[in-house]
C-alpha cells in the first residue's frame, strides 16, 4: 500500500489509465495543484472568491474532495457557513447546464464542460443541498458527485439499472475499480456515497420512512421507538435524549446500542432481520459518525468534509509531491 503522492510520483503504469489529461503525470498534477491552489488556506479562498469561474472552479473543489478522501464511487459533501453558501449558489446559477438527479433533492447541475479528472467519468454533477427556501431543515452543504455519463446517455440509464438491482452502479473504469478493491492506494474508498445500499433501504421501508432524504438521526430514532413498540424501552432509557444531541458520536452510541439490543431480541420481527442484514452498513455510518463535525447531518456513507479540512488536505498533498 502507498499513498496517492507516491503512486503519482513512482509513474505507476496504471496512472494513464486512472486519470485523464493533465492529471497523468506528477509534473502536471504539480502544475495544476500550483496554478489553483495558492497558500495555506487555497479551499478557502476559492470558495470565498473564485466561484463565478465556472465550470473550473467546482470542478477543483471536486479534485480537492478527491485528494482529500479518494473514492471509486462517491458523493463529496462540503458543509458551508451561510455566507459560503451565499457565494456558491451564485457560482452554481452560473452553471448553464441544468440536470435531472436521483440524488438527495433531485435538484442539479452540470460542470462537465471541459471536465477531465479520472477516466471513465464524463459528468460532473453539482448540487445545493440545505439551507434554501425547501432544504432550510437541513445544514448547507455543496454536493459534488463523478459520474459515468450525462443524464440522457444511454449508459446512464443502464448504470442506473444495475444500481436499482445491486444498491451501487455500473464500472465506470476497470482501472479504478481494480485499485481501489486491491487496497493499493492507503486511504482509497470503493465506495462513499449519500444514495442508500439495497440492505438498509429495506430496514428504512420496514420503518415506514420514506424518501432519499431520511437522515442516520431520522433513522436511528425510528429504530428506537420500534424497540420501545417491543417493549424493550426500559433497557434504553437515555437514548431518546442521546439521539437528538448535536453531536454525531453521541447519536453513533445510541446506534450502536440500538443494533445490539435488536440482535439481543429473542423473539422474530422482520426489522430485526432486515437490521441484522444491513449490519455492515451500520458499521460503516457508525464510523463515519464519530468523524463528523458538531452539528452535521449524515444520510448514508456520503464523505463529509468542510473547507477546513480540504485546505488542510490540499497543503500536505502538494508537500508530499515535491519531497
Amino acid at each position: 500500500m502507498v499513498t496517492l503522492a507516491d503512486f503519482i510520483k513512482q509513474n505507476d503504469p496504471r496512472l494513464k489509465k486512472m486519470f485523464a489529461g493533465v492529471f497523468q503525470t506528477a509534473d502536471g498534477w504539480r502544475n495544476y495543484l500550483n496554478e489553483n491552489f495558492d497558500g495555506s488556506q487555497p479551499v478557502t479562498r476559492m470558495i470565498n472568491g473564485r466561484m463565478n469561474e465556472v465550470p473550473l472552479a467546482f470542478q477543483a473543489l471536486y479534485i480537492a474532495c478527491w485528494l482529500h478522501s479518494p473514492v471509486e464511487k462517491g458523493t463529496y459533501m462540503i458543509r458551508l457557513t451561510t455566507a459560503q453558501r451565499s457565494i456558491v449558489k451564485a457560482g452554481y446559477s452560473r452553471l448553464k447546464s441544468k440536470r435531472m438527479s436521483s440524488h438527495l433533492h433531485k435538484r442539479g447541475r452540470s460542470a462537465r464542460d471541459g471536465w477531465a479528472f479520472l477516466k471513465g467519468y464524463n459528468e460532473l454533477l453539482v448540487q445545493m443541498e440545505g439551507g434554501g427556501k425547501k432544504t432550510a431543515a437541513f445544514e448547507p452543504n455543496l454536493l459534488l458527485k463523478c459520474e459515468g455519463y450525462s443524464i440522457w446517455h444511454p449508459m446512464h440509464y443502464l448504470s442506473w439499472g444495475v444500481k436499482l438491482v445491486s444498491g451501487g452502479g455500473a464500472t465506470a473504469s476497470r482501472t479504478l475499480h481494480d485499485v481501489a478493491r486491491s487496497n493499493t492506494i492507503d486511504g482509497m474508498l470503493e465506495r462513499g456515497a449519500e444514495n442508500y445500499s439495497n440492505k438498509y433501504k429495506k430496514v428504512l421501508e420496514l420503518l415506514g420512512l420514506k424518501g432519499k432524504t431520511q437522515t442516520v438521526r431520522d433513522v436511528t430514532y425510528a429504530l428506537y421507538k420500534k424497540l420501545v413498540a417491543l417493549g424493550q424501552g426500559d433497557r434504553l432509557p437515555q437514548l431518546g435524549n442521546d439521539i437528538t444531541d448535536e453531536r454525531p458520536g453521541k447519536v453513533a452510541d445510541a446506534l450502536d446500542l440500538i443494533l445490539g439490543a435488536f440482535n439481543e431480541l429473542n423473539r422474530p420481527d422482520p426489522v430485526k432481520d432486515a437490521v441484522k442484514k444491513a449490519d455492515a452498513d451500520f458499521r460503516t455510518i457508525i464510523e463515519n459518525l464519530r468523524a463528523d463535525e458538531e452539528g452535521s447531518d449524515r444520510f448514508f456513507a456520503e464523505v463529509k468534509v468542510t473547507p477546513q479540512d480540504l485546505d488542510r488536505s490540499i497543503v500536505a498533498f502538494k508537500r508530499q509531491l515535491e519531497d
